[in-house]
């Protein structure tokens, strides 16, 4: 069976997990394996909730990989930084929530049929690339 192409953050939950197989199987071709890469919530939310955008131009700051020279200011415009309701810590943390009942699910459901892998997404890029292109040349 010829493999499918990478879908990022797809399937999300077992129906479309079901959706995906039929239409896959209807070209005559599969999954061969399932990478999810894990990371430790806090990590996660450290992430996801550091981003703060420019109110005026969009200029977009982390407030550790990419702070802006004045905490609350952009760099460019000097324009107030805001954080987009996405980027909250409440949001990101229920987000987080239903990812992972809806990951549970899917490491059982892929799991079954021999194709889910679990990738330590704490590692340096480079070593967590590494791991994903063992399991993929496998």
């Amino acid at each position: 069976m010829a493999a499918a192409p990478f879908f990022i953050g797809f399937p999300r939950n077992i129906i479309q997990a079901d959706a995906l197989e039929i239409h896959l199987k209807s070209e005559g071709r599969g999954i061969d394996n399932v990478v999810y890469i894990d990371v430790d919530h806090h990590i996660l939310i450290e992430r996801l909730t550091g981003r703060w955008v420019c109110a005026s131009c969009g200029e977009t700051f982390h407030l550790i990989s990419n702070p802006p020279k004045i905490i609350d200011r952009c760099d460019s415009c000097n324009e107030a930084l805001i954080q987009r309701e996405d980027d909250r810590e409440e949001t990101v943390k229920e987000r987080l929530r239903v990812n992972d009942e809806l990951t549970k699910q899917l490491e059982i459901y892929y799991g079954e049929r021999g194709n889910f892998k679990k990738i330590n997404g704490l590692k340096n890029i480079n070593d967590v690339a590494k791991d994903i292109l063992s399991v993929l040349k496998k």
